[in-house]
């Protein structure tokens, strides 16, 4: 994938967020993204693997 805009968007989460703030930022939308989808996810690429594993949360529990 080749998109410099969105790479640009993701450096400046980094440096404003820090590594762990924008990971987990990150992170979120892509369990959102799993849920949406009624799917668990898996990304591979050749530097590694990033999996989704959706988990249900009680209704009294959601926010």
């Amino acid at each position: 994938m080749n998109n410099p805009k969105f790479s640009e968007l993701i450096a400046a989460a980094v440096k404003r967020l820090g590594p762990e703030g924008a990971a987990s930022c990150m992170a979120r939308a892509l369990i959102c993204l799993a849920h949406e989808a009624k799917n668990d996810l898996e990304f591979k690429a050749d530097l590694g693997v990033v999996s989704i594993k959706r988990v249900s949360t009680p209704e009294p529990e959601k926010h």
